[in-house]
Order: C-alpha cells, then structure tokens, then sequence
C-alpha cells in the first residue's frame, strides 16, 4: 500500500525506514562538501592559528510528514558559497509554527542583547549580530505571514526567542524593539 505524501508517517508503517530518510540527507550533505573539497583543501593547508575560527554544525528534528529535516549552521556553509571563512556565523534557529503564531529560537551565545539588530521585511526575518567579538547573521523566510505591530522579542542567557502573531495578508517591513 503506497503512503500519501500528506500523510504523516510512522514507525508502524510498514514501508516508514527511519535510518534510510537519514542517510539520505547526509548524503546530500556528503555531496555538498565533495563539490567544494578545493575550499576544504586550501583550508587543510592554512598554518595553525591563521585565518577566523571555522564552526560548523546541524540540527535534526522530524517534519511535519514525518520525514528527517537537517539545518546547517556556522560559517562553513558561507565559506562553501562565498569560497572563503567569514568571521560572520549562522546561529542554530529552530522555528515553531503554531496554529496563530510562529516562534523562533536563536542561540547567540556570548552576546549583549543591545548589540542584536531584529529586523522584519513581509516574510523574512532577520538576525543580525555586530559584536567585536561575536558576529551572527541570519535571514529566516517564514512560514506564515505575520502582524509586523505584534512581535514580541525576549533575549535572556543567549537564547534569542521570537515571537510573531500569524495575519492573512502581507505588510510592510519595521524594526523590532528587544525587551
């Protein structure tokens, strides 16, 4: 019997194989790195000591169909793009879409929360962090449109949480005040 893709899988299910829905994503990840392996070598190459610290990492979590999601974060995955380290890191976001509002988490660790720059445009949020000794930067496409007045931002021991109140239409873009 084939599964639906709406349907949410489970582990009863008799073709639901939780191990192989990993292994392709790492592969995806294998894959990524394996186009790039020049960077990687050039960076094999640098003397110790030399050049911005490399972070790189990946959250994992099951989506709403029951499938794997892997979210990268660090300055790798820029370097990858970019063919060179940033000292500009991505914070680890995880999103949270409730039925009338959307949270996000960021963790900023090391950072006052005066040096944190929350901005909205429509869709996309974004986390931008200018610390002399920590940078972060991030834009987020949301999952819902949200009500740009009702926002609510809280900082407190180096987690960033967000929240926004789901609308039905669009609206244009406005700075967020961080209590």
């Amino acid at each position: 019997m084939p599964v639906k893709k709406n349907k949410k899988r489970s582990f009863f299910d008799d073709d639901f194989d939780f191990f192989s829905d990993f292994e392709d994503e790492f592969e995806k990840i294998y894959e990524s790195f394996m186009k790039h392996s020049s960077v990687f070598d050039q960076l094999k190459k640098m003397p110790p000591g030399e050049g911005n610290p490399l972070v790189y990492g990946f959250s994992m979590k099951i989506g709403p169909e029951g499938k794997p999601e892997i979210r990268q974060f660090g300055n790798v995955p820029k370097m990858i793009k970019e063919k060179e380290v940033t000292d500009e890191r991505e914070p680890l976001i995880d999103i949270i879409d409730r039925d009338t509002q959307i949270c996000v988490m960021a963790e900023l660790p090391g950072v006052d929360k005066n040096d944190i720059d929350l901005s909205i445009n429509e869709d996309k949020l974004t986390i931008d962090v200018k610390n002399p000794a920590r940078k972060y930067n991030k834009t987020i496409t949301l999952p819902a449109n949200v009500d740009s007045k009702n926002i609510k931002a809280n900082y407190k021991n180096g987690v960033l949480e967000i929240t926004l109140c789901k609308i039905k239409s669009k609206e244009k873009g406005r700075k967020i005040k961080i209590d």
